[in-house]
């Protein structure tokens, strides 16, 4: 099975509605995923895709989100439609799946909600009106881990992605990579403390 790990960048100011995002007023400016194999946790080589975005809505186009997002309004005017990206986007994840569809790694819990957005915006859902690129039923947020790992932000001054990669020590790449390389890092964590631990009926065993 493997999971897909994305990233994203917007060239507007996100709005959203009943939990909902408002696509044209957040202007998708960048998406990008790659793929890795939940039971050997390793990078699956050539699966990663990127794309800038042309804004379908320039007057929606944000000054403040160019220079965060480290984005060039000249290099988008000239970038595939999101209509077009999103297609592309969806047949390269299709080649994922494994027996049903990959799972979804992101840094937060926006990605799950502007993939939604998405297909919803160009109806490409399933029967049930969920978008039908991911696994629906499971996912992972890499920013749960760390809040997890690091309740107190005693090591991190935030918990931004830059400021994971000087704590962790990782070269600059790009976001779906290092996002990645992280989940990776804490399933594998999970997986060695299981080894150690005992569960099988844990509850019923009285404590010293």
């Amino acid at each position: 099975m493997f999971v897909g790990v994305i990233d994203y960048k917007f060239a507007g100011e996100p709005n959203y509605i009943k939990g909902k995002l408002d696509i044209d007023t957040a202007q998708l400016a960048y998406i990008e995923i790659e793929f890795f194999d939940l039971f050997d946790l390793r990078i699956e080589q050539g699966s990663a895709f990127a794309s800038l975005i042309k804004p379908s809505s320039p007057e929606n186009v944000s000054a403040k989100a160019l220079t965060t997002n480290k984005l060039k309004i000249e290099e988008l005017m000239v970038s595939p439609s999101l209509q077009l990206v999103w297609d592309r986007f969806v047949t390269h994840c299709k080649r994922y799946r494994r027996a049903g569809p990959p799972i979804l790694c992101s840094f937060d819990k926006e990605g799950p909600i502007l993939l939604q957005s998405m297909a919803e915006k160009f109806r490409d859902l399933d029967v049930d009106g969920f978008q039908k690129v991911f696994d629906n039923k499971q996912g992972y947020v890499l920013s749960d881990d760390i809040v997890r790992w690091f309740p107190d932000n005693k090591f991190l001054p935030n918990k931004s992605l830059e400021s994971l990669r000087d704590f962790f020590g990782i070269e600059p790449e790009s976001g779906a990579a290092t996002i990645g390389r992280l989940q990776m890092r804490f399933l594998n964590l999970y997986r060695s403390l299981f080894d150690s631990m005992e569960f099988y009926k844990s509850f019923n065993k009285k404590e010293d």
